[in-house]
C-alpha cells in the first residue's frame, strides 16, 4: 500500500520490482551515492539489485519497513525503518538519488513517517547514524529537531577508510 506523503511524495513497499529503476538511480549517481553507502560498489546488474533489495526486505529485523520513494512520479531512492529495538529506538536509513536532492524530500518523509510509527510500532525514538563527514545527513537530523546522542568511533567503510558514526536522537 503507496503512503502519500505530499503531492509530489509518496512511499511504496519496495520489491523487487523496483530493481530497474533502482538500478539506474544507482547508475546515474554513483559517485554521489559511493561517497558514504557501502553497497553502492556491489550494485552493478541487474541481478545484484534483485540480492540488495531481497536483504532488505528479507532482513527479518523488528517492524522494519523498506519503500521506494516516489517523487513526481519517478522512483528516486530508498526510505527505511531499518529496525525498531525493545526499547523504542527506531533506526532509519535513506537514500536519494543526485537529481532528486535539494527538494525537502527526506524531511517530509522522516516528519511524516514520525506519526505512522507512533501507530504501527512501539516506536520512542528515531536514530540517525550518520557518518562524521556526511554533513548533509547531520544536518537533516539536526534540522528534524535530533540531538546528538553518542559517538561509534572506529566504523570501517567498505573500501577500508575509517570513520566514526555520530548518532542523533528524535524522541517522537
Amino acid at each position: 500500500m503507496s503512503i502519500k506523503i505530499s503531492q509530489h511524495i509518496s512511499l511504496d513497499p519496495l520489491s523487487l520490482t523496483h530493481s530497474a529503476a533502482i538500478l539506474q538511480q544507482v547508475n546515474d549517481s554513483r559517485t554521489h551515492l559511493a561517497k558514504y553507502l557501502y553497497w553502492v560498489d556491489k550494485v552493478t546488474d541487474l541481478a545484484s539489485c534483485q540480492q540488495y533489495i531481497s536483504q532488505r526486505i528479507n532482513s527479518g529485523l523488528p517492524h522494519a519497513q523498506w519503500h521506494a520513494i516516489i517523487f513526481k512520479g519517478e522512483m528516486v531512492g530508498v526510505f527505511a525503518i531499518k529496525s525498531v529495538e525493545e526499547q523504542g529506538i527506531a533506526e532509519v536509513g535513506y537514500w536519494l538519488a543526485k537529481p532528486a536532492t535539494g527538494y525537502g524530500i527526506m524531511s517530509q518523509i522522516i516528519t511524516s513517517a514520525s506519526a505512522k510509527l507512533l501507530r504501527e510500532t512501539p516506536a520512542k525514538i528515531i536514530e540517525f547514524c550518520c557518518l562524521e563527514h556526511n554533513v548533509a545527513s547531520i544536518k537533516l537530523a539536526t534540522n528534524l529537531g535530533a540531538v546528538f546522542s553518542h559517538k561509534l568511533n572506529d566504523y570501517t567503510l567498505y573500501d577500508g577508510s575509517v570513520q566514526a558514526v555520530k548518532v542523533y536522537h528524535k524522541t517522537l
